[in-house]
């Protein structure tokens, strides 16, 4: 019997024990734990079968995440207390990376050896993989519909998303470009989940307790690192300088005996 059948049952014993019927209990075990064979031929056919990995449970859940939130809001905001108002607790972590900050990160009360608050993150609760790329950073309709897109485009097929991603020289999931070709091969294999698990288990910066932690249940026990968030910022507005979408502030002056527009003497003496 598979994990998520006792779920169903455990459910469906909770449900009719509080005096619901048993058809209404059985529906309620199917909107909330999903029939993932509820779904229309076309669907199973390209979507699921052909195009999008894990296409069933994300259908599902942004419409019981959606349902929830219409129905339930107080519910939905525990979570939202829970992270200090926002997936990045009250904007703390806004210099991270834009994957990082979509991710639902809880604050604790306790510190590392060098003052560093501790956080919780990579719970991969049902909330954070419906409402993630909606809640993070972003300014504009069209920086955060591009990250929107490049987050749902992550979850195609393999055999499809893969040439995209080398033909653009860009990571759909991490919504950046592509500079390591080894590792991207690595991560790119059948067994990328697993040897990037393992090179995290050696080589990352978390402590053992979080690295054993990650490696068995995928959450993450770190600090808010602020030098860590400086570099960040720093490599964020030398990319929008190499754009050219860095502000530019400028100052005018008008030389003794120059007669100017009454524009340009209106702008003049709005720089005092």
């Amino acid at each position: 019997m598979a994990v998520e059948d006792h779920s169903r049952i455990a459910h469906f014993v909770e449900k009719t024990a509080g005096g619901m019927d048993p058809g209404n209990a059985a529906r309620s075990v199917k909107h909330v734990l999903f029939d993932y064979g509820d779904l229309s031929d076309f669907e199973k056919r390209i979507f699921r079968d052909k195009l999008f990995f894990f296409y069933t449970f994300a259908r599902k859940n942004i419409g019981l995440q959606v349902e929830t939130l219409l129905s339930q809001p107080a519910k939905q905001a525990v979570f939202a207390h829970l992270a200090g108002g926002t997936p990045v607790m009250q904007g703390q972590a806004r210099n991270y990376p834009d994957w990082w900050q979509e991710r639902l990160t809880i604050p604790t009360p306790f510190r590392d050896q060098e003052g560093r608050q501790q956080v919780v993150t990579g719970t991969g609760l049902p909330i954070e993989e419906a409402f993630g790329p909606l809640a993070g950073p972003g300014v504009g309709l069209v920086q955060r519909g591009r990250r929107i897109l490049s987050r749902g485009m992550s979850r195609l097929n393999p055999i499809i998303l893969k040439p995209i991603e080398v033909a653009t020289g860009r990571h759909m999931y991490f919504d950046k470009p592509i500079t390591d070709w080894t590792r991207y091969l690595e991560q790119s294999l059948p067994t990328g989940r697993v040897t990037g698990t393992i090179r995290h288990a050696i080589e990352g910066r978390d402590v053992p307790g979080s690295k054993v932690l990650g490696v068995a249940t995928g959450i993450r026990y770190r600090p808010l690192e602020p030098l860590k968030q400086a570099e960040y910022h720093e490599k964020a507005v030398a990319r929008e300088f190499l754009k050219g979408k860095t502000p530019v502030f400028k100052r005018y002056f008008k030389p003794k005996g120059t007669e100017v527009s009454t524009k340009i003497d209106l702008a003049l003496q709005m720089q005092r």
